[in-house]
């Protein structure tokens, strides 16, 4: 059975792999969710994987279905730069296939969170993902 810390490992490696993406935070601050640490870095993205639902035997050999969102903070004056990245997020996803550590991905973007105020000075924006694992 594959578990939800598999898929967001999975995600979690992808984006650090992206040079785009990595290149428009200026950083590889790309964590899970909840992470707990006491340096952060802006821009940053946190991944949040829902509950995976078990998928009965399908000629495609899906196993779980999944609900990823991928979270943008950031601290600039402007939502412009959390919006620009979760708009790259949402073209590297969208309708696309990815492996990681044998695991086969298949996702589809299915809504692109527009930036509202998180506090005073942070942004977050998001990108909701659902998808087949297998």
């Amino acid at each position: 059975m594959i578990s939800v810390n598999d898929v967001q490992f999975a995600f979690i490696q992808s984006l650090k792999s992206d040079s785009g993406i990595t290149g428009a935070l200026g950083n590889n601050d790309i964590r899970e969710d909840w992470w707990q640490g006491k340096e952060f870095a802006y821009p940053n993205l946190r991944v949040d994987v829902g509950d995976l639902t078990p998928v009965p035997a399908q000629p495609c050999d899906i196993v779980n279905f999944a609900n990823v969102t991928i979270w943008v903070y950031g601290e600039q004056d402007s939502s412009y730069n959390v919006n620009y990245i979760a708009a790259l997020i949402a073209n590297k996803y969208h309708e696309h296939n990815f492996t990681q550590n044998s695991i086969k991905y298949r996702t589809t973007v299915v809504r692109i969170i527009a930036a509202k105020r998180q506090d005073d000075r942070t942004w977050r924006a998001g990108v909701a993902i659902s998808g087949g694992v297998k």
